[in-house]
């Protein structure tokens, strides 16, 4: 499986990718909403891991971007410490 890590913590996405390698998946790190728009042009996941809180957006933003610019159906795991509902609910809506 091909997997696109949107994590800007440098420590957090090297332990995501020797996780999912190690499962023989493949991993791209993106370590900004920039670079990984980039790559969604120009490469095509099976999955997305998505950090909620980044540097230069947030998760559902990048969520939006990703269903509404490029109408992709790419299923999406957030990478979250969140646990309030609203923010749940906001996304799952």
């Amino acid at each position: 499986m091909r997997i696109a890590i949107l994590e800007d913590d440098p420590t957090q996405s090297e332990m995501l990718r020797w996780v999912l390698e190690s499962a023989n998946h493949k991993c791209h790190i993106f370590g900004n909403y920039r670079s990984f728009q980039t790559g969604m042009y120009r490469e095509s996941y099976d999955l997305v891991l998505l950090d909620w809180v980044l540097p230069d957006s947030n998760g559902p933003v990048v969520l939006t971007w990703l269903r509404e610019t490029l109408n992709s159906k790419v299923p999406v795991l957030f990478i979250t410490g969140k646990t309030d509902e609203e923010s749940i609910v906001e996304d799952l809506n």
